[in-house]
């Protein structure tokens, strides 16, 4: 049994978050619980959302539970399409009735492309990836919003020891995200992220500090 503690602070919140987030493993499927953004107030912590729930059999499918009750089904596949292995997830909400369809491929070791639609829907996306060097540390991920006439592009940077700085920007909204992930010693994950918005009159950097804590039980 795995237990996962993220702790968070946001520079538009007056107060910490945190999420607890537990897991077994079944044979191949994994058994989920996790109480998600509970408020932590003068060192005292206070809920204010309830349990989700997941079982998911990874590549394979899972279904989730969530505070909101809403049940959310998400079922993977692969099929083989001239010669190239096709990924296929079906993702569906019910609360939301919402029916989410993508298929990725990899044209090579360094090339992926995806698209996703939204049944019923104009909301298409075309997402590229692309791994450069002979270790693929550097990924850049431009992205095509249909319905938005719109492009968001991603790059990342991978170093050692877990290292990471990924850099996003979203014509949409013209707004900028910086990140920075780092693996620590006592299996602990630090991230550190930051936004701005150059639509705004008066642009203020929206920070971000996160600290993951790993055991296993």
């Amino acid at each position: 049994m795995k237990a996962t503690l993220t702790g968070k602070y946001e520079s538009i919140k007056n107060f910490p978050t945190a999420s607890l987030t537990v897991d077994t493993k079944v044979g191949d499927v994994k058994l989920k619980a996790s109480v998600p953004d509970f408020v932590v107030a003068d060192g005292r912590p206070s809920l204010s959302s309830l349990l989700s729930f997941a079982l998911e059999k990874p590549g394979s499918f899972s279904i989730d539970y969530s505070h909101k009750n809403d049940v959310k089904f998400q079922f993977m596949n692969s099929v083989k399409v001239l010669e190239k292995a096709v990924d296929l997830t079906y993702t569906h909400a019910r609360k939301e009735n919402r029916t989410a369809v993508e298929g990725a491929v990899a044209l090579d070791a360094s090339n992926k492309i995806a698209v996703s639609n939204v049944l019923g829907t104009e909301e298409w996306k075309v997402r590229y990836t692309y791994a450069h060097g002979a270790l693929r540390r550097t990924v850049i991920e431009p992205c095509y919003d249909v319905k938005a006439n719109a492009w968001d592009v991603a790059v990342t940077r991978k170093f050692e020891r877990g290292n990471a700085v990924k850099a996003t920007f979203r014509t949409s909204s013209r707004s900028v995200d910086l990140e920075w992930t780092g693996d620590i010693p006592l299996n602990t994950t630090i991230k550190i992220s930051g936004s701005i918005n150059m639509a705004e009159k008066i642009a203020v950097p929206k920070l971000t500090a996160e600290t993951t804590w790993s055991y296993e039980i």
